[in-house]
């Protein structure tokens, strides 16, 4: 899935905000949108998979430097963030409009009813 032009362009802001510990609405000011807006390029870069990619690249980063003094810490906090990211894309899936479609085949006795 391709990221709207817009949000691939704040992506390189956002990144560096939530890596700075910032609040999606102190990402928005910096970007100069409202904090809606970097919610909704959020919930697309997560369904995209990028996030996913993005993520992996910068735990493995700082995995071994924070590892090597406690790794029992660093399990706990990954695996908490693996969870907050599976609730997100499954929020995000609810959310998105899905329609379900079943198909009936009668049997020969159905039809004789």
């Amino acid at each position: 899935m391709s990221l709207p032009t817009p949000t691939r362009m704040r992506l390189p802001k956002i990144k560096k905000g939530l890596m700075d510990g910032l609040t999606l609405g102190q990402i928005a000011d910096i970007c100069k949108v409202t904090e809606r807006t970097i919610n909704r390029d959020k919930d697309a870069w997560l369904r995209s998979g990028d996030f996913e990619i993005w993520l992996r690249d910068e735990w493995l980063k700082y995995l071994v430097i924070v590892g090597r003094e406690d790794p029992v810490e660093v399990f706990r906090q990954l695996s908490k963030l693996v969870g907050k990211q599976i609730a997100e894309r499954v929020r995000a899936e609810i959310e998105e409009d899905v329609r379900i479609e079943i198909a009936w085949k009668e049997t020969k006795e159905e039809k004789q009813e």
